[in-house]
Formats: C-alpha cells, sequence, structure tokens
C-alpha cells in the first residue's frame, strides 16, 4: 500500500481568497443603486444585482434567462438590438440610451454601459452592465424643451405683432400721404415709410426663419431693394442693383441697424444719384472676417457736393447714416472718387 500526502494548503488558501473576494464583489453589486447584470452571447440574462427590484419592480430570479430585448420599449428594440450586434462584432464596449418595462407597466429611462466578457481562452461568452435610472433626467429634460418650444413660439408671436404693428404705422402713412399736396412734404412720409417697412422686414424675417434670433442678411437686403424699387418707381434697366452678402447672419438689433443704413443709403441713391433719367448702379457689399464686418453700400452716380461735411450736415439721411453708424460702433469712411461709396468697419460681436 503506497500513500501519497499533497500539500494543499496553497490551495485552500487560494479557494478561500476566491470565496473571499466573490462575497465582497456580490456585496459590492448588491448594494449598488445601479442595476448590474451578466448576459450571455445571445443577450440572455445569466444574473442581475438585488436593484433590480428597487429600480424596475423585478426579482432577480424573475430575469433570469431571458433575453434583455424582451423588456425593451418597442421603438427601442430595434436600435438596442443593432448596437448590441454592433459592439459583439467590433469587440468594443458600449453606452446606450434606452427605455426598460417596469413590472408595474410603464417604462423606466435607463442609461447603459457595458464590456464584452471573455473565457480563459479569449472565446466570447457575454457581456457585463451598469444600468442606471435616468428617468428624472429625461423628465427634466422634455419640460426643458417643452418650455423652450413654448417661448419659441411665443417669440414668433412678438415678432409678428410687431411686424403687423409696424406695417400698420406704414398704411397710416400711406393714407396719410394721400392728402398731402406739397412734394417736400409727401417726400419726407414717402422716406417715414420706407424707414419703418425696413424694420417691419426684420421682424418678419425673423418670423418666418428657423432661427428666432439671427436673420440671412443678403436675403433681407435683397427684399428690401426690391421694396425700394417699387417705392421710388426704379427699374433695374435704368439703376441695376448689385449684392455680394455671403452667409452673414445677424441679430434682430444688428440687423435693424444695418437695415437702416442701407434703406438710407440706397434711398438717397434713388433720388440724388441719377436725375434726368441717368443710368446707373447701385450696390451692397458685405464681407466678414476674425476682425468683424466690412459693409460697403455705394453708386456710381453725380456724387456728393466736395464741400459737404457729413458729420455737420442739415440733411436727415446722411444725418442718419452717421448716428446708426456710430450707434454699432462702426468706422465711417466715404469715398467720393466715383459716385457715393459708404465704407462701415463694425463688430457685431461688441
Amino acid at each position: 500500500m503506497r500513500i501519497f500526502i499533497k500539500d494543499i494548503t496553497e490551495q485552500r488558501k487560494l479557494e478561500a481568497a476566491f470565496k473571499e473576494s466573490e462575497k465582497r464583489l456580490r456585496m459590492i453589486t448588491d448594494s449598488m443603486m445601479d442595476v448590474v447584470s451578466v448576459t450571455d452571447i445571445a443577450a440572455r440574462y445569466q444574473y442581475i444585482s438585488p436593484s433590480a427590484e428597487r429600480v424596475l419592480g423585478y426579482k432577480p430570479e424573475e430575469m433570469i434567462g431571458k433575453p434583455a430585448l424582451f423588456y425593451m420599449h418597442p421603438l427601442d428594440a430595434p436600435r438596442v438590438a443593432a448596437v448590441i450586434q454592433e459592439h459583439l462584432s467590433k469587440g468594443l464596449p458600449g453606452r446606450i440610451v434606452l427605455r426598460f418595462r417596469h413590472a408595474d407597466g410603464h417604462y423606466v429611462w435607463l442609461e447603459a454601459a457595458g464590456d464584452l466578457l471573455y473565457d480563459d481562452e479569449g472565446r466570447l461568452t457575454g457581456a457585463i452592465l451598469s444600468s442606471r435610472d435616468i428617468s428624472d433626467r429625461k423628465a427634466a429634460e422634455e419640460q426643458l424643451n417643452n418650455s423652450l418650444k413654448e417661448k419659441e413660439v411665443l417669440l414668433k408671436e412678438i415678432h409678428h405683432r410687431v411686424k403687423n404693428n409696424l406695417q400698420i404705422i406704414s398704411s397710416l402713412l400711406n393714407l396719410q400721404s394721400a392728402y398731402i399736396k406739397d412734394d417736400r412734404d409727401l417726400h419726407i412720409f414717402k422716406d417715414c415709410q420706407n424707414r419703418v417697412r425696413s424694420m417691419a422686414l426684420v421682424h418678419e424675417k425673423l418670423y418666418r426663419s428657423e432661427s428666432l434670433s439671427k436673420i440671412d442678411f443678403g436675403e433681407y437686403v435683397r427684399s428690401l431693394a426690391g421694396t425700394l424699387y417699387n417705392s421710388y418707381g426704379a427699374t433695374q434697366e435704368q439703376i441695376r442693383f448689385d449684392l455680394d452678402i455671403k452667409d452673414i447672419f445677424l441679430d434682430v438689433d444688428a440687423a435693424i441697424h444695418c437695415g437702416l443704413l442701407v434703406n438710407e443709403i440706397i434711398s438717397n441713391s434713388f433720388k440724388h444719384a441719377f436725375p434726368g433719367g441717368r443710368k446707373g448702379r447701385v450696390w451692397v457689399n458685405m464681407k466678414e472676417d476674425a476682425r468683424g464686418i466690412d459693409m460697403v453700400i455705394g453708386d456710381d452716380g453725380v456724387g456728393l457736393p466736395e464741400d459737404m461735411d457729413i458729420y455737420n450736415t442739415g440733411t436727415l439721411g446722411i444725418q442718419l447714416v452717421t448716428s446708426l453708424a456710430a450707434q454699432i460702433g462702426g468706422d465711417l469712411t466715404l469715398d467720393r472718387s466715383n459716385g457715393t461709396v459708404y465704407r462701415i468697419r463694425f463688430n457685431p460681436q461688441k
């Protein structure tokens, strides 16, 4: 008889350490607020922490062996299945937000983060996931989105009403002008009417745009020019209009100031630059760079008198040009070498 004696002290110690480690891990997962789960490669639950009952209403044993997709919201299940397949094929960890059916029938928003599990031979066996209840966060996000939508509707209504009120003022000026016999007074009324229209057009563009804070200024100027052509009875055959404004978006305050500048300068061109049916052109160019916006508005007409000081004149239109340029912090220069060309350099961010 042979008796073999083998010292298994180290083996027993390792087994005890493993059990102790497993016990501690289980204590951690059992006490977590998040739901920890392990699935096989078919996404069936193999383990789920006791927190599932607190978060999802199910006892862990009720979920063991069932596929995770069984609990998903019907609208989320295809997306979740696609994400699972993608991460399984690429062998990468993942994160997803989904709706999970609670035991009482309502859906809980979960944010799940997972990683893949492999056996000792490197074969994929499943995944481990940590899922957090974010229902309160999603409810707050939805409330915030609803609040933003309500404010957008309110802001649109404000722009719409301001536009309508300005159009009423313009119409009243037009009706009143029918009783004016003096040509000079009639021109004053027409100028006032065009100024009101230029402001109303800003609010109309904002009301119709997707953005309630900025407007496409090139599109605005094109519409404003059409209004001015009609107002002064000008034609493209006599006075050509050139526009070079690309991707310039201004907020309501800058748009109103710049719109009034365009209105005043182009109106002056129509009234004074081309006497006796003279032909020519007017233009509005805008370029933006890191320093700000360079706006050029001009005509190739007869030009302003050489001795006219634009900062000391009794002409209301020119007074408005210098005043509006100052209000936007613009650097205004005037070129009289070939017609009348105003250049306003300003920074809309200041």
